[in-house]
């Protein structure tokens, strides 16, 4: 949260920032391996939601569990992977989340990304 204080002190009015990793990240892998899937629900859940800054555009990129494999090596061996994109499904559908399909080609889902942010 202090990171985020000072960063947008030094952010002119027109200025995009975007974090690939941030507080609901966090969450859903807290979310995966306490195995509590209503953690966002509880004080911990909320306090955690409450780093998101506002006014923010979150857009999630969904992709299926092979594709995120074979994009992402590291991802081979994660046992909680399945676990993990369940948490994002929920915190997606709690927070009503923008969605983008990255299943498919880069080109496209950078269109989709951008059309939500100009919105």
């Amino acid at each position: 949260k202090l990171k985020w204080y000072l960063l947008r002190q030094k952010l002119k009015k027109d200025e995009i920032v975007i974090f690939d990793r941030f507080a609901i990240d966090t969450l859903a892998d807290l979310m995966s391996d306490t195995h509590r899937g209503d953690l966002h629900t509880t004080a911990t859940g909320r306090k955690m939601l409450r780093l998101i800054p506002d006014p923010c555009k979150i857009i999630m990129l969904r992709a299926d569990e092979s594709v995120i494999i074979s994009r992402k090596k590291d991802t081979l061996f994660d046992e909680q992977l399945s676990s993990k994109i369940k948490a994002f499904d929920i915190l997606g559908k709690h927070l009503d989340l923008a969605e983008v399909d990255n299943n498919s080609d880069f080109k496209i889902a950078r269109e989709e990304v951008i059309k939500h942010i100009v919105r």
